[in-house]
């Protein structure tokens, strides 16, 4: 089955009604042509008067100022301290600021410094505050470089180059100014901290003495200590003599027992031709020289005996004397520690006040910022620029009065001609009403 043609005729008629018809557009470009050229004219004409005889022309005058002592512009900032401990933040204390180009090109515009312009160039009975002149003012960072570019933008060309110099000047002073507070500022906390370190050194070392001077110090419990040990050491080779002495006593003993038990008591000897029994002299000598090694043996014995209850007396002493001797030597090295702990902090505040002292002389200012150029009366303004004003003004134009030219054509629905008549009704015209004037009328 096809589609019915009624339908597609009118869905053809619906197509041609939806495309643009680029013979309507310019007929009613055309028509309204007068319109979009006055309008055009108009807006150029204004341009004109607005940049020749309204508009004041503003003149632009430029410093340029090398910075030689910045930070790169991305550098990680706000790290933590870590690990450096007090040697880390004195020299925190002590350095010299440092602030990235971008740090010195909000600098250049802010009120503080604005102020010190006003000051300088008496500007606040021209009605200037600090506020309407940093709106005068620009500055920026040429990429790349350690350059920044001030721009003073001003109706007048003398004053606009006479606040760029001046801007100039005070940022320099500026600067160094507040380097000079900082350091001051640093000294102060560095002199206090100074104060308060030393008075606690001195307290630690009378703490020290005090210890050290006591009855018992660790002198004394160390003298007395390596006497006893040397007692100890004595008594022990003593005794060792002594269990060797005894050894051999008894050694000795032992084999005048078995000589003594081999030989007899008594011999017989004659005299006047009778035998008689006699006390044998070698069995008495034996026996005196056994009683001997005995008596030796026995008091050997009694020595040793004594020796080794003294060594136990020592020893326990000994371990006593240890015990006290590392309670009171772990006791001065705490104070000791103390005090060369306080002693180091001292010496490294003092030091570092110093060196604050020297970075506070330094015009931080002067040595690490240059005018490379300084700002001279600019010849030419910058503003307006009227061939582009007028250019731009002329396209504005044309392009609202084409846009009124097509609100007026959809507000006018009146039928004018016979063009009209065919393109609303979509007949053909076979005929039209002539115009008649008055002296028609009358023939």
């Amino acid at each position: 089955m096809g589609i019915p043609r009624n339908e597609v005729i009118d869905q053809e008629a619906d197509l041609r009604e939806g495309e643009i018809d680029l013979r309507q557009l310019l007929r009613v470009l055309r028509k309204w042509a007068w319109v979009i050229a006055l309008i055009t004219v108009v807006a150029v004409i204004s341009a004109a008067v607005l940049s020749y005889f309204v508009l004041d022309p503003v003149y632009e005058a430029q410093v340029t100022l090398m910075v030689t002592q910045a930070l790169p512009t991305t550098q990680p900032g706000g790290q933590p301290l870590q690990g450096q401990g007090l040697d880390q933040l004195m020299s925190v204390l002590a350095r010299l600021p440092q602030m990235t180009l971008n740090t010195y090109v909000g600098q250049l515009t802010s009120e503080s410094l604005m102020q010190r312009v006003l000051d300088a160039l008496d500007l606040d009975r021209q009605g200037y505050t600090a506020r309407s002149l940093a709106g005068l003012v620009q500055a920026k960072n040429i990429k790349d470089t350690n350059l920044i570019q001030v721009t003073v933008s001003h109706t007048d060309p003398h004053l606009a180059a006479e606040i760029a110099n001046a801007v100039s000047r005070q940022f320099v002073e500026f600067v160094s100014e507040q380097n000079r507070e900082q350091m001051a500022k640093s000294v102060e906390f560095l002199e206090k901290q100074s104060a308060e370190v030393e008075g606690e050194l001195k307290a630690a070392r009378q703490k020290l003495h005090d210890f050290q001077v006591q009855a018992r110090g660790v002198a004394v419990v160390q003298q007395e200590f390596d006497s006893k040990s040397a007692d100890l050491a004595r008594m022990q080779s003593e005794a060792v003599q002594l269990g060797v002495a005894i050894d051999q006593l008894q050694a000795g003993v032992r084999g005048l027992q078995e000589t003594l038990a081999s030989t007899p008591r008594t011999v017989m000897v004659e005299e006047d031709g009778k035998k008689i029994e006699r006390l044998n002299d070698v069995y008495i000598s034996l026996s005196q020289m056994l009683e001997q090694k005995q008596v030796e043996l026995a008091e050997k014995q009694a020595r040793l005996g004594s020796t080794r209850r003294f060594i136990a007396q020592l020893e326990a002493d000994l371990a006593d004397l240890q015990a006290e001797l590392v309670d009171k030597q772990a006791q001065e090295s705490e104070l000791r520690a103390r005090v060369d702990q306080l002693n180091q902090t001292y010496q490294t505040l003092l030091q570092k006040k110093t060196e604050v002292q020297i970075a506070r002389s330094i015009n931080l200012g002067e040595t690490s910022i240059l005018v490379v150029s300084p700002a001279y009366i600019p010849s030419r303004a910058a503003r307006p620029n009227r061939q582009l004003n007028m250019a731009v003004s002329g396209v504005l134009g044309v392009m609202v009065g084409v846009m009124l030219a097509f609100l007026l054509e959809y507000l006018d629905n009146t039928v004018k001609g016979a063009e009209d008549v065919q393109r609303v009704l979509g007949a053909p015209v076979i005929g039209n009403v002539p115009l008649f004037t008055g002296a028609d009328r009358g023939r």
